[in-house]
């Protein structure tokens, strides 16, 4: 790892053009660790702090920065909190409860309290997950918040859910998008999650885990939309297994998923798709896939409830609402894919009532 990689660039808008304005003079060596997992944060008064840390035994470390040259520094470096098995021990990483990796610190503002969160347990294990501590000041002293960790998951689709940051939105609702792992071609290979915080009067949040099933946009709702996964009764078992690591395969580029259930009215699918062997040094990349999904009524007639065999987005979770429909089976024709890919399906999941 290098000494300093706490690197700032720049730009007029947050498109861009970004030009390097050079590094954060923090020394360091000796107790202060490298800058890594780095995050800026403007407080309300224009005052500008830096925070980052990512050790296996040591902890989240902060400093203010002058207003009008953010490379430097106008106080010590200081360590906010550190690794604490014995009053934090979900921070342990399983295996090896030595170590917990404290890193990925974000700080937001809730109820005029400073809540600096950040992550634990390693980035590759079901049980990695967010955690916060609060202060009056935004270099502490901090106090471990009251519901630690309060975004976890280990069981499901998404597990592993941390490394995030929290943002309020215009509606004041709160919001945490995180890593959520995967760990299939590599160890640390993870995807995207967004969900809603609640926010606690005293700081830091309530306790939350990742949402699978649809949930309702801001401005539509709040919550689950009440439409659950249809369980599949016979199923292309490594694509319906509730997991992100394994995934039904076709062995070639074409192929058909199917499984039947007991009937339900469908209102969305989701497809999550695994690209193998995706080789970007020899030129493949990946890229839209098309498909259809049929759906046989209870009459026993099959129609196609979506058809994106000319669809030009490359999603790789695939997410539709359809128009409600009844049915006992559906089936999931893959049509091709990107040159050079091996094609799979992690997940596939139908939801309704």
């Amino acid at each position: 790892m290098p000494d300093t990689t706490g690197e700032v660039w720049a730009a007029p808008t947050i498109e861009g053009r970004y030009e390097r304005l050079g590094v954060i003079g923090v020394k360091v060596g000796g107790d202060v660790p490298p800058m890594c997992d780095p995050m800026l944060f403007s407080d309300t008064d224009g005052r500008l702090y830096f925070y980052w840390g990512c050790t296996a035994q040591g902890g989240i470390w902060g400093v203010e920065l002058a207003k009008d040259d953010p490379l430097r520094p106008v106080t010590e470096p200081k360590e906010l909190f550190r690794f604490d098995p014995k009053n934090q021990p979900w921070e342990r990483v399983p295996g090896n409860p030595a170590n917990g990796w404290l890193e990925g610190a974000w700080m937001a503002k809730t109820g005029g309290r400073y809540v600096l969160t950040y992550s634990a347990a390693g980035t590759q294990n079901p049980e990695y997950a967010m955690g916060a501590y609060v202060s009056d000041a935004p270099l502490g002293p901090f106090a471990a918040a009251r519901d630690n960790p309060f975004l976890l998951t280990t069981k499901g689709l998404v597990t592993g859910t941390g490394h995030g940051a929290v943002a309020q939105d215009e509606r004041g609702d709160w919001w945490v998008v995180y890593c959520a792992n995967v760990g299939a071609h590599a160890r640390f290979e993870r995807l995207i999650g967004f969900d809603r915080l609640t926010a606690r009067a005293d700081g830091g949040f309530e306790k939350a885990s990742a949402t699978s099933e649809p949930q309702w946009l801001p401005g539509f709702g709040k919550g689950a939309t009440g439409w659950r996964r249809i369980a599949a009764s016979t199923a292309a078992a490594l694509a319906a297994d509730d997991s992100l690591k394994t995934a039904h395969g076709f062995g070639g580029v074409t192929g058909t998923v199917e499984y039947r259930f007991p009937a339900a009215e469908i209102h969305a699918t989701r497809i999550v798709w695994r690209e193998d062997a995706v080789d970007a040094d020899a030129g493949f990349k990946p890229g839209p896939i098309p498909y259809r999904i049929d759906v046989q009524t209870p009459g026993g007639a099959w129609e196609t409830l979506v058809d994106a065999s000319r669809d030009a987005r490359d999603l790789f979770v695939d997410y539709r609402e359809t128009p409600p429909v009844k049915a006992v089976a559906a089936r999931l024709v893959v049509l091709g894919a990107p040159a050079g890919i091996r094609l799979g399906v992690a997940d596939w999941s139908l939801f309704g009532r």
